[in-house]
């Protein structure tokens, strides 16, 4: 009986309709067309002579804020938003232009972007008919359904089979383009004759070395080839090394798992992407977890951020997903893998970031996330007032900082240890206008339990007689700090990691 999986047709509407078990099928229909020696003997795909062959151009832009977007194909000549110079701009390419992202190949490697490149090959080669039919009858301005963007979150995302719209309709080509691609990167026979050549060189020992040599050989990542060995049924072959189970069993992964805020900053300072998203300000560190900043979801109990009861029992739609995943001897190290090694007792951890593990809510955040970060943390501040302070010659540092201890409700000298750890007699004095040349690690202290940000740490340090150094210690620690956490960290947070970074705690010897 004949299945939605075994469809391969075209429908009147220009879409070719590919069953799940038909993708090798129009995979072998492509190199066919474009590239027949590729189907009589292993090798990597020539891209740049199929490029060539069929009259496609291809240029660099970057296409998201949150390098989501690898790259996208134009179809016919269009106006298409570009991310420039720190700002969403529009841009006209002509059609036959493929954009790719600059930084996909930096951040996740060589393979990616061929990967990216062949998916957007195949929409100009299976879909330019459906979105011509489409231009025709529909104003894309209102539907916003073209181009096609090739998202990285997008990549395991499978469409209904049920809904009827045109959006879940150019949903299943994008499916279609993310499963093509990697088949016919690595033709299915001619996979399995170099995957199976390797297996029987005795010099290869495990599935990690044999994961690595096809990548290199075919020019995909890692991670393709992870899969496309299972694919193409090679699972009994393979599972015969020692370090199977560690590559593909992922049942012992922990997800959302809770994190200290010294491994949350060696995993930001491991990886570009998850950086990028807490830089934007649209995270928050709270209670050992990266979540979205709304006050649905996090709360300020007198200065102290608190997961909320709908976060704790939604954090699929609001927080990062970092998993936990125990190791024996070995792990799959794959290129888009941001892995952090943990030692707990007798036990060995490792923490995993990857942006494909992520909820599409958590990768498609917007602006108006990282306004509602000022807003919990900062809403009681007057940043217009604080400038005339900082501005006025008449004005001093005690001043400023007499300002900011009210705005955020500081009401004594036990509210000041508290949140800085520094003496107690501190605060009278700042308050009696008497601590104006306080040094600077104990003005950084007050800068953190004030819980400021470095644009506003920076003009407080304008102000004093201190200068902060980006290229010296301490001044360096607390420069990558405030960059890589932003928001949310208290005094001891901020020591953790400055003791992780061998520097001296900030605060009074007193307790």
């Amino acid at each position: 009986m004949i299945t939605f999986d075994d469809v391969y047709d075209v429908k009147k509407n220009g879409a070719l309709v590919i069953g799940k078990n038909r993708l090798d099928d129009y995979a072998t229909k492509f190199l066919t067309k474009y590239c027949p020696s590729a189907l009589l003997t292993p090798m990597r795909i020539p891209i740049e002579e199929i490029l060539n062959k069929m009259g496609l151009k291809v240029i660099n832009r970057t296409l998201s804020k949150n390098l989501d977007i690898f790259g996208c194909c134009i179809m016919f000549n269009c106006n298409i938003k570009v991310y420039k110079y720190g700002k969403y701009r529009y841009e006209f390419f002509k059609e036959g232009t493929i954009i790719i992202d600059p930084k996909s190949e930096a951040l996740y490697g060589k393979g990616q972007e061929r990967n990216t490149l062949m998916h957007e090959i195949i929409h100009w080669e299976k879909d330019k008919r459906y979105f011509e039919i489409l231009n025709l009858t529909k104003n894309f301005k209102e539907t916003e359904l073209y181009p096609i963007m090739c998202r990285q979150s997008r990549t395991y995302f499978e469409p209904s089979e049920k809904l009827k719209t045109k959006e879940n309709e150019i949903n299943w080509l994008e499916w279609q383009a993310h499963r093509l691609a990697p088949r016919i990167l690595m033709p299915k026979e001619m996979f399995k004759k170099k995957a199976r050549q390797y297996i029987h060189n005795r010099e290869i020992k495990s599935c990690d070395e044999l994961i690595s040599k096809l990548s290199r050989f075919f020019g995909v990542s890692r991670l393709s080839v992870k899969y496309r060995l299972l694919e193409v049924g090679l699972k009994d072959l393979i599972s015969e090394y020692e370090d199977y189970i560690n590559i593909y069993n992922d049942d012992n992964a922990k997800d959302y798992s809770k994190i200290s805020i010294v491994d949350a900053y060696r995993l930001i300072e491991k990886s570009a992407s998850l950086k990028e998203w807490i830089k934007s300000g649209k995270f928050i560190f709270v209670d050992g977890y990266f979540v979205l900043a709304s006050e649905e979801y996090i709360k300020n109990d007198n200065g102290t951020l608190k997961l909320t009861k709908k976060a704790k029992a939604n954090l699929k739609k609001c927080a990062i997903n970092i998993k936990k995943i125990a190791y024996t001897e070995f792990y799959n190290k794959e290129k888009n893998y941001t892995i952090f090694y943990k030692t707990e007792g007798v036990a060995n951890y490792l923490y995993v970031f990857s942006p494909e593990f992520q909820n599409l809510e958590i990768r498609e955040t917007e602006e108006t996330y990282k306004i509602a970060a000022e807003k919990i943390f900062a809403n009681d501040i007057d940043e217009k007032e604080l400038t005339k302070i900082l501005a006025d010659p008449d004005k001093t540092l005690c001043n400023a900082i007499v300002f900011l201890m009210e705005s955020r409700g500081w009401k004594s000298s036990k509210d000041f240890f508290e949140k800085t750890l520094l003496a107690h007699d501190y605060y009278a004095r700042i308050k009696n206008d008497k601590m104006n040349n306080i040094g600077t690690d104990n003005l950084m202290a007050i800068c953190v339990g004030l819980g400021l940000k470095l644009r506003i740490v920076e003009q407080l340090f304008e102000k004093s007689n201190n200068k902060l150094n980006r290229f010296k210690e301490p001044d360096s620690s607390y420069i990558s700090i405030l960059e890589n956490i932003p928001i949310g960290l208290t005094i001891d947070d901020f020591n953790a990691l400055l003791e992780q970074n061998g520097q001296v705690p900030l605060g009074s010897k007193e307790k």
